[in-house]
Order: C-alpha cells, then structure tokens, then sequence
C-alpha cells in the first residue's frame, strides 16, 4: 500500500480499510471485552433548509422545513455523552449554516469534548463568527462542476481560513457526466495554495451517465496539476447490504427529524427511490440511541442494495466475534 493511500484514510471511510478502529483503544477494548460497538462517530444532519438547489444532490426530495429545535440539540448533547461519542459531523440534509442553532451545537459538542466536523456548501461561512470556526476539527466544502467559484465565494473561503487557523480544511467535488475540468483545476489549485487536507474527487452516485474518474485525472495530467492530494472515490463499485450492519452502531446518522438511520450513505441504498432517507429504513428515535447500544440492536442492512461500508462491517464482525488461541499469530 503506498504511502498516500495510508494518508488518505485519514479523510475518508467508504470502501477503505478500517484503520481508525484500531487507533481507538477504548473501542478496541469495548469490542474484545464487552463485544459491544460504541456509537463514536456520530453524522448529524441538524436542518433540512438549503440556500442551494443542486441538480445532483441525493436528498433534494427531502421536506425541506424539518430542522431540531433547540431542546433536541440539549436532549441530543446527553445522548451523546451517555453514549461515548468522540466526533460529530455536522453535514446536511439541508445547509447545516441555515440552522438557527449552529453556533450553540457546536460551542456544546465541544464542551463536552466531542470534536466536531463541518460538511458546508461554504456559501455563508460569514455567519459564523471567527471563535465558532476555529472551535471545528475539520471543515469540507462541498463543490461540484455547478457552482460558482468566483470572488465572492473566494471571499467567504479566505474568511473561513483565516478564522480557522487550527481547522484541517478540505473540498469535496461532485464531478458531473461532463466535467468542468478547468474548475476541478482551480478548485485543486486553491487547495494546494491553501494547505488542504485532500480535494474528495466524486462523481454523480445517482446518475445514469457518471463521469470517469481516471479520464478525468488523465485530463488534469495535461494541465500539470499537482494531483497529490485528490483523492478519487468512484461511487461504481457498492456491495451489498449485510445482514449484520454494525456501522449503524458505529457511525449511525441523525436526520432533521430527530431519527436514527444506520449510515450516512442510506439515500444511495435502494435504487430508483426517491432522494431522500427512506423512512423505512429509520432505526428509530435518537433518544433511542443508549437502548440501542445497550442491546446492540444493529440495523438489518440485507435491504441495502448498495453498501460502501462492506469492509467496516466484515472488520467489525471478526472484531466481536470470539477466537481461540489468540497468541498464536
């Protein structure tokens, strides 16, 4: 495995090797002693109201009005806490800066110590004052062939990092069936110039007609662009469900609604479905969370027709499961 593969599991876990699993020691110990999963990634998608109207986007048939109040953000917070949640990633749904409650989220997560994570289409980074910003671990903008990438978004990302100084930035770019390569070019640009983590290269899980990601990087060959940090995650190769689908104890997801559902990738799950979570599929509510985890009531993941997280789920399962002699190597 070259060394900048190892590096890029630092910034994605769909279709990777589970390394972060074996970093965690108390989750370790958790599944070898207890054989229980501990929630600690936590995806929390805290309103469905957007500034945006992409064409692409996978939960675009979602009702658009939901969002938490203020109350489900302090029932949430002891949930999590009572849970052994370490990381919450805000992300949408909808635009997670259009939530009224933006800046007390993530002031209380990290009160609480959980480290925080932000999914941003960047467009409103101005709502956030300087101290909110940089209270983030890491901060994704969100970018695709669509948007608009001129001074006045240039202006908000420059805000952003400035504010951010201790904040891991990175872009994550959903590539159409025809590529803006000379924007894929400036988006990379700005990301080598800007010390970016990685630029997340995508293209359309719910089109008919994707882009290929290796024509595409073949294309910014020609442009002479420094490609080291892009990383290109074609949304081709899905597995199917598992039976026992024990990423949704892991890294459960958190709709508007308040409900739990087993990942963040439920919208791709069944094909020619609406784009949105299907309610089906919901876990139930997240004041559910502790009973959950107490019984490790995993979600049945056999209904999923496409699953990104087959290797998680195979690891998570070896992990639980008892083994004799353990010395022996």
């Amino acid at each position: 495995m070259s060394l900048k593969i190892v590096s890029n599991l630092s910034f994605t876990s769909a279709s990777t090797y589970p390394v972060k699993i074996f970093k965690d020691t108390e989750l370790v110990r958790s599944l070898n002693e207890e054989r229980t999963i501990i929630p600690r990634h936590v995806q929390l998608c805290p309103t469905n109201k957007c500034n945006l109207s992409c064409s692409f986007c996978s939960c675009r048939d979602r009702d658009k009005n939901l969002e938490l109040s203020k109350q489900d953000v302090d029932d949430l917070l002891e949930v999590l806490n009572k849970v052994k949640t370490r990381g919450v990633t805000i992300t949408g749904g909808g635009e997670p800066l259009l939530f009224e409650h933006i800046e007390y989220l993530i002031e209380r997560l990290r009160h609480q110590n959980i480290e925080v994570g932000l999914t941003t289409n960047g467009v409103l980074f101005d709502r956030l004052n300087v101290q909110i910003i940089n209270l983030c671990t890491w901060i994704r903008v969100s970018v695709s062939d669509y948007s608009t990438f001129d001074d006045n978004f240039i202006k908000g990302l420059d805000y952003a990092l400035h504010a951010g100084s201790n904040v891991d930035f990175g872009f994550s770019y959903i590539a159409t069936e025809k590529p803006d390569i000379p924007k894929i070019v400036r988006t990379i640009e700005y990301a080598n110039s800007n010390n970016f983590t990685h630029v997340r290269l995508s293209n359309d899980i719910m089109s008919n007609s994707r882009s290929d990601l290796m024509v595409i990087k073949a294309e910014l060959a020609k442009h002479n662009i420094d490609d080291g940090i892009v990383i290109y995650q074609s949304k081709e190769d899905a597995d199917k469900g598992q039976k026992s689908c024990l990423i949704s104890l892991l890294k459960p997801m958190i709709s508007a609604d308040g409900l739990i559902y087993p990942c963040c990738g439920v919208q791709y799950a069944k094909k020619n479905e609406i784009r949105d979570a299907p309610y089906a599929f919901n876990m139930g509510n997240f004041r559910d969370l502790p009973d959950i985890v107490e019984k490790q009531a995993h979600f049945n993941g056999s209904v999923c027709e496409s699953c990104y997280y087959d290797t998680y789920n195979t690891y998570l399962r070896l992990m639980v499961a008892d083994h004799k002699h353990l010395s022996f190597m």
